[in-house]
């Protein structure tokens, strides 16, 4: 059986590394299946989380993301083997760090720093910047080790302490919403519209593997999109088709994209 699950894994990875992921996610849910228990993995980037529901929707398997709030980018899949399991705070597979610093620092100031420990990067979850102060949300095994080393980022001494999950501060999301008509529901034509680039641009990002529809790479500029479908186009940011409407009288279809700031 598992044999059978992983050749699934592998015809469904894009890559190396997803058939590796694969193969992990693949024995994480025979360990959920055989001792009936939840499980989890460490945090995943956008694309892992949609290779990972596209598995254990293959496999039938039960799962859901956590990353400590809504729209979090980076989350932790959790597997169980009842159809329906909630989590108690004190199950949550991860922790959340408040970093306090005197000059503002980035995210990759704060990330460079933590993985400067030695830490995985599967071990970080999202990490939310404030002027004097960010939440690091981390996996329960690294939360004391972190807690417990990180002393600077850059050249600037911080103070590093657990918080409860409850207590981040999460930034508002920054959206507008962009109404337009496209003669088909290609790819690249959303793309034009979205990100207010010229046809024969939005074609070429496509082509050139710039584009990613709900977190995948999308090579072929007249791929179909439907509604709901996030797509984010590197360096540009990302959006959401959120409404399909009718056909205009010359044949143009009117969507609504929402674009986030």
């Amino acid at each position: 059986m598992a044999t059978e699950k992983q050749k699934k894994a592998e015809l469904l990875a894009r890559d190396k590394d997803e058939a590796l992921l694969g193969r992990r996610l693949i024995d994480l849910d025979t360990i959920c299946s055989k001792k009936r228990d939840v499980v989890f993995t460490g945090f995943l980037s956008e694309a892992e989380q949609a290779y990972c529901e596209m598995l254990f929707h293959t496999l039938d398997s039960n799962v859901k993301f956590m990353g400590g709030y809504d729209n979090a980018q980076r989350c932790v899949a959790v597997l169980f083997w009842e159809d329906v399991y909630e989590l108690d705070e004190n199950e949550l597979p991860y922790k959340a760090l408040k970093i306090e610093y005197s000059q503002k620092v980035s995210h990759r100031d704060v990330l460079g720093s933590i993985l400067g420990l030695g830490i995985e990067r599967s071990a970080v979850g999202d990490i939310l910047v404030w002027d004097d102060r960010c939440y690091v949300f981390v996996t329960n095994q690294m939360c004391q080790y972190i807690s417990q080393n990180l002393f600077k980022i850059g050249r600037q001494t911080v103070n590093v302490s657990e918080i409860p999950v409850s207590e981040v501060e999460i930034p508002e999301l920054q959206t507008k919403l962009i109404s337009a008509t496209v003669a088909s529901l290609r790819l690249d034509s959303v793309v034009g519209e979205g990100f207010r680039l010229s046809r024969e641009d939005a074609k070429n990002a496509v082509q050139r593997g710039l584009v990613s529809l709900n977190h995948r790479i999308i090579e072929t500029a007249s791929h179909s999109v439907a509604q709901n479908d996030v797509i984010s186009l590197r360096g540009k940011g990302k959006i959401v088709i959120s409404a399909i409407g009718n056909e205009s009288k010359k044949g143009r279809i009117h969507i609504e994209i929402l674009c986030y700031l």
